[in-house]
């Protein structure tokens, strides 16, 4: 069975993590203030689905639903073969992006 992960994002990426819960195992980080799984465990998900704007500043992913910041850094280095989906992503992240990531949907 596939893994989806949601990092950062609205209340688009949480209806859609809700969605997802029956076609897969869905974690979530960033999307609220109770975050129940670590960032670490949803970088390891066959699929991650970043925000739509991935960032407003370029330093961190665009969070509205979480209290705290998630550093893009933190995001990118442990994304290796994966399969990411994200939106708006700045110049940087993208070509940091397509060196280390199998498959980048924009």
């Amino acid at each position: 069975m596939k893994s989806f992960s949601f990092i950062g994002g609205d209340y688009r990426n949480l209806l859609l993590s809700n969605m997802l819960e029956k076609s897969g195992k869905v974690l979530r980080f960033g999307l609220n203030n109770s975050n129940t799984d670590k960032l670490s465990q949803c970088l390891k998900s066959d699929y991650i689905i970043f925000p739509i704007p991935f960032s407003k500043d370029e330093y961190s992913l665009y969070s509205p639903l979480y209290d705290g910041e998630i550093s893009i850094e933190e995001c990118v280095k442990y994304v290796e073969n994966k399969t990411v989906f994200g939106g708006n992503v700045d110049i940087n992240t993208r070509n940091i992006l397509n060196n280390i990531v199998v498959n980048v949907v924009k």
